[in-house]
């Protein structure tokens, strides 16, 4: 039964949607079969995991009120009708979620209906929504839009004596600001993805046609537009500019530090979405500048995953929709801000719905992670040797844990065995971008040289292995291999 398209749909709903689509599918304008409404009272004793022995098509054909013999085609039939509800249903909640974006749909229609008298009470009910109260993100600025343009129908209509050119160019700027932001919000993304995965090179060309001086320009132009409407609209366009010098120019840094500064002055005007976008392009340069050996942020990476988490940002209802690479990244920063008790706590909060779509790995990983930390290398590496087939963005991790608990260990020559490994993992992917590549093999190139001095006792080397280290960049873990020379050093 799990296979059917219906029951994965139900699988994600909480008890609150599934009681609510009973009285969905009780309501004769949406379903007038009472055999569905009889087949989705008994599949709801098995909600969420929908496991037990009973649960079988005969079984649940027969619950449902027939006394016909199990017929495949008719229970099929009867599940397809379902699947259609239930995609009316999200297709409802969906709509009730666009708030203002129903209403200027509605605001349409007494137009259409010359209802004007109507529509003027809800236009003004409208401005106070979308100009006073409503949080700043790209769809505002699709809906701003809209508003401007029908109310500039409207007004045209009413009246031929004034050109509204006013209502028609704030239509323009918005819809230019919301063309912008999701164009460079892609560019980003591709900019982004660079460093990671091996790219076609037909995309470094198109790039080249997008620039700071688009958005620069757009900026200068809405600024000298006399409207008190476009503030909001000109911090967005703040947003991105900084954003996209962070990724794409060399004062990197200096647009870093104003995107921190314009959020946490602004904070209680962004909407999720435009501060999930923002702080997730600054953590990737916070990532990028670390693999670059430039600047170490794990610090500021992890404040700024915790802005995400205190806003619950990740949250949706009664699901988390945190990413596995989010929660890697969450927990590493965690712990290298000695922060243990945060993450473990972190771990217990989160780890669900991952563990529901990768299994147990997680929470193996997790703990591996934690241990670690506290020193216990030996519960540690159990942990680690319960992983079996891991996800492939964890496997970087799994890898330099084990190195690193080998050395702290005294076990040189398991320590430099995984190494090894790690560099045969490394080289035999052609999916990973050589950058990225590069700062791996440079730590084992390192370490290996740590390794070899150590195991001589060669302190000399060590000393110039450490300034060369200093000086490197594009290292992975340079940081502790300066540690651990300087500890051997002591």
């Amino acid at each position: 039964m799990k296979h059917f398209t219906v029951i994965k749909i139900f699988k994600t709903f909480s008890k609150k949607e599934m009681k609510e689509f009973e009285k969905f599918l009780r309501s004769p304008f949406f379903n007038n079969h009472s055999t569905i409404v009889n087949l989705f009272c008994e599949l709801k004793k098995y909600h969420p995991e929908f496991e037990n022995e009973k649960f079988t098509r005969e079984y649940l054909f027969s619950a449902v009120g027939t006394k016909k013999k199990y017929d495949d085609r008719l229970f099929r039939k009867y599940l397809s009708r379902m699947y259609k509800l239930a995609e009316e249903y999200l297709s409802i909640l969906n709509l009730r979620s666009s708030g203002i974006s129903n209403d200027v749909t509605v605001m349409n229609e007494f137009i259409m209906r010359d209802l004007k008298e109507v529509y003027s009470k809800k236009l003004n009910e409208l401005k106070r929504s979308l100009l006073l109260t409503t949080k700043i993100d790209d769809e505002n600025l699709l809906l701003l839009y809209r508003f401007y343009l029908t109310q500039y129908n409207f007004e045209s209509e009413k009246s031929l004596e004034k050109s509204n050119n006013d209502l028609l160019l704030n239509a323009l700027f918005h819809l230019e600001g919301f063309f912008l932001f999701n164009s460079f919000a892609i560019i980003n993304q591709i900019i982004s993805n660079n460093y990671s995965y091996k790219n076609s090179p037909e995309i470094e060309p198109i790039l080249k046609d997008y620039s700071v001086s688009g958005i620069e320009d757009f900026l200068k132009k809405i600024k000298r537009f006399p409207s008190g409407s476009n503030k909001k609209l000109i911090l967005m366009m703040e947003l991105l500019l900084n954003a996209f010098k962070m990724i794409s120019s060399e004062k990197s840094y200096a647009a870093y530090t104003k995107l921190k500064k314009l959020i946490n002055s602004n904070l209680k005007d962004l909407s999720p979405g435009l501060l999930y976008y923002i702080l997730q392009n600054m953590n990737v340069f916070c990532i990028l500048s670390k693999m670059g050996g430039e600047i170490n942020l794990d610090k500021e990476l992890f404040e700024n995953y915790k802005i995400l988490i205190d806003n619950n940002i990740f949250n949706s209802g009664d699901n988390v929709n945190i990413t596995l690479l989010d929660f890697r990244h969450i927990l590493n920063t965690a712990l290298k801000s000695n922060e243990p008790d945060w993450a473990e706590n972190f771990v217990k909060n989160n780890s669900k719905r991952l563990t529901d779509v990768y299994g147990p790995n997680i929470l193996y990983f997790a703990n591996a992670l934690l241990l670690f930390h506290r020193t216990k290398y030996n519960e540690s590496l159990n942990y680690i040797l319960k992983i079996k087939n891991e996800p492939f963005s964890i496997s970087y991790d799994i890898y330099i844990m084990k190195i690193k608990i080998f050395y702290y260990q005294g076990y040189l020559d398991s320590s430099r065995y995984v190494a090894e490994s790690l560099r045969h993992f490394i080289s035999g992917n052609n999916k990973i971008a050589d950058s990225l590549k590069s700062t791996f093999m440079n730590f084992i190139k390192y370490y290996k040289k740590i390794l070899q001095s150590r195991i001589k006792k060669d302190n000399e080397s060590l000393k110039r292995i450490y300034s060369s280290l200093e000086k490197s960049k594009n290292t992975r873990e340079k940081i502790w291999m300066m540690k651990i020379i300087s500890e051997q050093l002591a």
